[in-house]
Order: structure tokens, then sequence, then C-alpha cells
């Protein structure tokens, strides 16, 4: 019993820490997109940067809570 509370507590913590980098992450892409020049080809680059990101963080995300649930059933 005390090993599936452990298991469970460790999961939650590592999605929190997960979430808060990819909440990070997102931030330091919009203070860099408010700060860098207002073109638009640099504004397109940015945008298409943070779209790719913001794309590979949710995947990352999925893959993980969708990890976390099969351990979690067995």
């Amino acid at each position: 019993m005390g090993g599936a509370i452990c298991r469970k507590t460790m999961y939650t913590l590592y999605s929190i820490v997960i979430l808060g980098l990819g909440g990070l992450i997102q931030y330091g892409l919009a203070v860099a997109e408010k700060k860098s020049p207002q073109d638009s080809q640099t504004r397109m680059i940015m945008s298409t940067v943070s779209s790719i990101t913001v794309t590979i963080i949710n995947i990352i995300i999925q893959a993980f809570l969708v990890f976390t649930s099969q351990r979690e059933r067995n």
C-alpha cells in the first residue's frame, strides 16, 4: 500500500514539474517575442517557433499523462 501512495505522489509531482516547465518555456518565448525586433519576418518566425514549441510541450504532457494513467491502473 505504501508503494502505491509513494508512486502516485511522485507521478503527481512530476506532472506539476512538467506543467511548470512548459509554462516557463511559454513565458520565456512570450518575453523574447516582445523584446525582438517588430518587423514582419521576425514576428512570423517567433510565432512559428512558439507554435511548434507549444505543440511539442503538449505532446510531452499528453504522453506523460497516458503513461501515468496506465501505471496507476496496475
